[in-house]
């Protein structure tokens, strides 16, 4: 007997990749090897001093939370994306995949995930505007 062709499984949206102090890596101040060290943080980049470093931390961890959504600019590019969502929803960037806002813009531009959204800056815009309409 023939056998039924099988419908291909949708691959799993990979989660935004982020050490164990919860930060993502950032070209700015992490080893272009994407490389962790024995306490699970990313490797730093050479030549990064240490305002430039506490500054781009900050901003990853949205250390400007506030009561008020716009606490933190609207990014422009993934670099800031993180940081910007982590300030809008008060989340760590492990949690930003499973925030039903996050997942209605995503869809609202085509993205499967926060990674194709990245690969794809001139989606930025349009999705950080769906992202501030739904308040």
């Amino acid at each position: 007997a023939p056998v039924a062709p099988v419908a291909p499984v949708a691959p799993v949206a990979p989660a935004l990749a982020v050490d164990s102090s919860g930060l993502p890596w950032d070209a700015r101040i992490h080893a272009s090897t994407k490389t962790q060290i024995a306490n699970g943080t990313w490797k730093n980049k050479r030549g990064v001093d240490d305002a430039t470093r506490a500054q781009v931390e900050a901003e990853l961890r949205g250390a400007v939370r506030s009561d008020t959504p716009d606490a933190v600019a609207d990014p422009t590019d993934f670099s800031g994306l993180a940081a910007w969502l982590c300030n809008r929803f008060a989340c760590t960037p492990v949690d930003i995949d499973a925030i039903p806002q996050v997942q209605a813009a995503l869809e609202e531009v085509e993205c499967m995930n926060l990674l194709t959204l990245g690969a794809n800056p001139d989606l930025i815009p349009a999705f950080v505007e769906t992202i501030n309409a739904q308040n």
